[in-house]
């Protein structure tokens, strides 16, 4: 008899723990033998909460939809990457294209190169000149790696600016920048006779792009022609079509006898990265003024700011 109670209590307590169900139990149980199950079982909830069924791991539980819409602190907006500035710095640089020949007014970190090669009217002979680029955000420089006329090799120079550029306040589109440079070689070391001053100017806004620029002192025309005196002017505009920039660049001196030397640029610049940090740019060259000359000119750089 003593047997036959104890027998009756044992499945009373296993019939009573196998109807007692918590969400968890229920929830793991219908994930781990849903066609066996039938009916999908109903999880118990919590009032303030509701259940998230997972397939793996212990379940999660997040407040209810109408508690999410009302407490704005559970869903913080994700702050920024903490580099995220470098990245915008580099799409703003996609509306002021580089000159081809004159100084770019917006800041930059960039290493490139440029190959120039130009025939001369008067004498028939080919220039050729190919330099390596290094824009550090404030200094500029220039080093030639081949300068040739037909053949010889005129004296190297290193050319470097320091500029200062800033936004004009309350809008981003418009740059102002001062810039002060020298082009220094074995024939004038010399900071007296070979340096230059000049006030830039830098619109870049929706399609648009225009750069001004205006100085004096001395300054190479084209890499390896040497020195010259006189007024410094220029002028670039162009337009920014998503990856491709056409554009034209007009680089002026007008010389203290009074002449005027001038190059015209036409050109592309294309941006095949999805930042612009790699540029590849091609441009037409007619340089007007004394001998004439024409050519044209390659260049290809990569922006790291």
């Amino acid at each position: 008899m003593r047997g036959g109670i104890w027998v009756a209590g044992a499945a009373f307590l296993l019939g009573g723990c196998a109807m007692v169900r918590t969400p968890y139990v229920a929830v793991a149980e219908h994930e781990l033998r849903p066609a066996e199950q039938g009916a999908r079982p109903e999880a118990q909830t919590e009032p303030d909460f509701e259940v998230i069924e997972s397939r793996s791991g212990p379940v999660a539980k997040s407040p209810p939809a109408a508690v999410r819409a009302d407490d704005e602190s559970v869903w913080e907006e994700i702050p920024q990457p903490v580099w995220a500035w470098p990245i915008q710095h580099l799409e703003a640089s996609r509306n002021f294209p580089d000159p081809f020949l004159g100084e770019e007014l917006y800041p930059e970190v960039s290493i490139g190169s440029t190959t120039l090669a130009a025939h001369v009217d008067a004498t028939d002979a080919i220039e050729f000149a190919s330099t390596v680029d290094l824009s550090l955000y404030w200094l500029a420089v220039r080093f030639p790696v081949i300068s040739t006329l037909n053949g010889s090799r005129p004296e190297p120079s290193v050319d470097f600016n320091f500029k200062v550029p800033f936004a004009i306040p309350g809008s981003d589109s418009n740059w102002l920048g001062v810039s002060w440079g020298a082009t220094l070689s074995d024939a004038r070391p010399s900071l007296d006779d070979s340096s230059r001053f000049e006030l830039l100017y830098a619109y870049g806004g929706g399609l648009l792009a225009a750069q001004l620029r205006v100085g004096y002192g001395y300054r190479e025309s084209l890499p390896g022609l040497g020195l010259r005196q006189g007024l410094l002017y220029g002028a670039q505009l162009g337009l920014s079509l998503g990856r491709v920039q056409p554009m034209v660049e007009v680089d002026g001196m007008r010389l203290v006898g009074g002449d005027d030397q001038i190059s015209i640029l036409p050109g592309v610049r294309f941006l095949p990265a999805t930042l612009p940090t790699l540029q590849l740019g091609v441009a037409g060259l007619a340089v007007l003024g004394g001998n004439d000359r024409f050519g044209g000119l390659v260049e290809i750089s990569y922006n790291f700011l």
